[in-house]
């Protein structure tokens, strides 16, 4: 009988929900006619996102899944 190992392989897809806020933020993000909050939304929104599917990611390796 022959060792094989197999690879378990997961995909994680999120998505934003609202993408009208997406463009409106981004729109915004090099005007120097609007407050620094609304310029650094943008950034913000995809920091959320990336931290967002970290914490995923790391529930997922924690509980076994991998």
């Amino acid at each position: 009988m022959s060792s094989q190992t197999t690879d378990v392989l997961h995909e994680l897809e999120i998505e934003i929900a609202s993408s009208d806020l997406l463009l409106a933020t981004a729109a915004k993000r090099g005007n120097m006619n609007v407050p620094e909050h609304e310029r650094s939304a943008f950034d913000e929104l995809i920091r959320v996102l990336v931290n967002n599917a970290r914490i995923l990611t790391k529930n997922a390796l924690g509980d076994g899944w991998n």
